[in-house]
C-alpha cells in the first residue's frame, strides 16, 4: 500500500481530536481472519495500526524498540494487535514499513498474529544495521538496489519511492500490486551465485510474480557512487534515510562503481529456489531461525529475459 495514501488517510483522522485514550480509526479495506484492519490516531496525533487477532490468543507485547512497539489491546470491542509509532519524527517511516505490513496482511491473511511481529524484528535489525559501517557485498548490494530504482523512478513520473521495500525489511527488495523484484548486486569477476536469505525471498506474492536482478559491478575511480545515485533519481532527500536505515553513511562513500552486467530472470518453477511448500510440513521446523542458501545463474537454466521483457516489467513497476 502507498506511503503517502496512508499518511493522507492518518492526516484526515486529524480533523477531529479523540479525548485522551481514545482513538480516531479508519478501515483499509484489508480483512484479516478476524476482522478489518485499521489505521488510528491518538491525541496527540501519533501513528497506529490495528490488526484484529483471536480473543483467546495468548500474544506477549513487544516494547524492545524505543519508538515503535506492538501491544494486544481490546478497542471497539474487539481485541487487536496494535502497532504504533511513539515518534512523530519516524511518522514518514513508520507509514513505509505499515504500507509493507498491509501488503503481507493482504496477501496473507491467516497469519495476523505472526506478521506485525516479523516486521519489527525487520526493523529493529535494519536499526541495528544503520550502526554499522556497510561491508563491500552490502555497498554492492545497495548500490544494484539504487541502480534498479532509478531505472523504475526514471518512468514513474510522480517519483514514488514506495516502490523499494528493502530497507524496511520487505520480503522483496521491490514491489507493487503483485509484481516484485529481488535484487541481487555482485563483485564477482565471474560466475552468476548469489546468496539467498529465508524462505520466503523467493517465493512469488499471492497471485503475482517474482523476478530477480543480478547485477555485476565492479570498482571504477571514475564511476558511480551511491550518494550519485541517490541524487540521480530525483528525490535524494526522500531516499537517504532509508538507505541509513541499511548502513549508508555520507561520510563514507568514496567508493565508486560501474555496472558491467545486468541478467534478469522470472522466479518460476525452473528457478533454482527452495520456499515453503518445498518442505515436508510446508513451513521451517520450530526452532529453526534462519535460513541462507547459496543459488547459482551461470548454466542455461533459468533462461534469462529479453531486453523487451525488462523493459516492460520496468515500465509496469514504474506505471502501476
Amino acid at each position: 500500500m502507498n506511503a503517502d495514501d496512508l499518511t493522507a488517510k492518518w492526516m484526515a483522522l486529524g480533523t477531529s481530536t479523540p479525548r485522551q485514550g481514545l482513538f480516531q480509526m479508519a478501515p483499509l479495506g484489508v480483512r484479516v481472519r478476524d476482522g478489518e484492519v485499521r489505521l488510528g490516531r491518538d491525541h496527540a496525533g501519533l501513528y497506529y495500526l490495528f490488526v484484529p487477532i483471536p480473543v483467546d490468543a495468548k500474544v506477549l507485547p513487544d516494547r524492545d524498540s524505543k519508538n515503535i512497539m506492538i501491544e494486544p489491546m481490546m478497542v471497539a470491542g474487539e481485541r487487536h494487535l496494535v502497532l504504533s509509532c511513539a515518534e512523530a519524527s519516524l511518522a514518514d517511516l513508520f507509514a513505509l514499513l505499515v504500507g509493507e505490513l498491509v501488503e503481507e496482511l493482504e496477501a496473507r491473511p491467516d497469519e495476523a498474529l505472526s506478521l506485525p511481529f516479523a516486521a519489527l524484528a525487520k526493523w529493529r535489525e535494519l536499526l541495528a544495521r544503520g550502526r554499522s559501517t556497510l561491508s563491500d557485498d552490502a555497498r554492492a548490494g545497495l548500490f544494484a538496489e539504487l541502480w534498479i530504482l532509478c531505472k523504475i523512478l526514471d518512468l514513474d513520473p510522480a517519483k514514488r519511492a514506495d516502490v523499494w521495500k528493502g530497507p524496511l525489511g520487505g520480503v522483496h527488495d521491490m514491489s507493487r500490486q503483485g509484481s516484485a523484484i529481488e535484487v541481487k548486486g555482485s563483485l564477482m569477476r565471474t560466475g552468476r551465485r548469489a546468496l539467498v536469505h529465508g524462505i520466503t525471498q523467493l517465493e512469488a506474492p499471492t497471485e503475482g510474480r517474482l523476478h530477480l536482478c543480478f547485477v555485476r559491478i565492479e570498482r571504477d575511480d571514475q564511476g558511480t557512487n551511491l550518494t550519485d545515485l541517490m541524487r540521480r533519481s530525483g528525490i535524494e532527500l526522500k531516499l537517504r534515510p532509508l538507505a541509513e536505515r541499511v548502513g549508508f553513511d555520507p561520510s563514507d562513500d568514496a567508493a565508486r562503481f560501474k555496472v558491467t552486467e545486468e541478467s534478469w530472470y522470472l522466479v518460476d518453477g525452473s528457478f533454482p529456489r527452495l520456499i515453503n511448500e518445498d518442505l515436508a510440513n510446508g513451513h521451517v521446523p520450530p526452532g529453526v531461525l534462519g535460513l541462507q542458501y547459496e543459488i547459482d545463474l551461470s548454466g542455461p537454466v533459468p533462461v534469462s529475459l529479453s531486453r523487451a521483457a525488462v523493459e516492460n516489467l520496468i515500465q509496469e513497476m514504474a506505471r502501476s
